[in-house]
């Protein structure tokens, strides 16, 4: 028992010091990744917020008659909608769908856009509106 209880010896300088250097290094690998994870995450908050402003106007605009949809920009000029800071700015238009007859199908294309940390991002959604005549 007393030959065991020799043998059992304490962490040396050199192996504290390799321990300490080695955990040291893994909590600067994870402070790193911290900030450009909260950053990202940021991103795509702003993304999911531009979509659904576009796709709530895309919605509202499905409701317009159809004979009342001109095309161009439609009315009322850029809206602007603010949300943690960021001001998100929607336009939208009517477009004539290419190889068809806008009497019968027009697109709604609504855009949003917003400016983060210097940078300008912007996000389109499109809907097709038909005609249907009814005899």
């Amino acid at each position: 028992m007393e030959g065991l209880l020799r043998r059992r010896r304490a962490l040396s300088l050199t192996e504290t010091i390799v321990a300490s250097c080695l955990l040291g290094m893994v909590t600067l690998a994870v402070c790193n990744l911290l900030p450009s994870s909260l950053l990202a995450m940021r991103r795509g908050e702003q993304q999911m917020r531009a979509d659904q402003i576009a796709q709530e106007l895309l919605v509202g605009y499905s409701s317009v008659p159809f004979a009342t949809l001109a095309l161009g920009p439609v009315a009322p000029a850029p809206a602007v909608q603010k949300w943690d800071g960021v001001d998100y700015v929607s336009t939208a238009s009517v477009f004539k769908i290419a190889g068809t007859d806008e009497q019968l199908a027009k697109g709604l294309r609504v855009t949003v856009r917003w400016r983060f940390r210097k940078k300008d991002y912007q996000t389109t959604q499109e809907s097709w509106r038909v005609h249907v005549r009814t005899p």
